[in-house]
């Protein structure tokens, strides 16, 4: 299943979740709403602690399926809705 984020590999500066730098052009993403600075803290019910967490909340799921998002932005806690998309496509 495809996010379409672009993670800051860099961390989260400390944060539990994981910090987007910027989500793909016309990507699930991008059509939820989320941008640069969000931090991801649950995908689907799954908490997010790191990269590895979403990579595997990510992989639980299928091209499809509707998710509902935790992010964190500006020290406030929002739920997004999105529908993953095929990567590639």
């Amino acid at each position: 299943a495809y996010l379409g984020t672009i993670p800051d590999m860099t961390g989260s500066g400390g944060a539990t979740g994981v910090r987007i730098t910027g989500v793909r052009a016309g990507s699930p993403a991008e059509q939820a709403g989320l941008q640069a600075g969000d931090v991801i803290t649950a995908i689907g019910g799954k908490t997010i602690a790191n990269l590895f967490d979403m990579t595997d909340a990510l992989r639980s799921h299928e091209a499809g399926d509707t998710v509902v998002i935790a992010v964190k932005r500006g020290g406030v806690e929002r739920l997004v809705t999105a529908v993953l998309g095929r990567r590639g496509s």
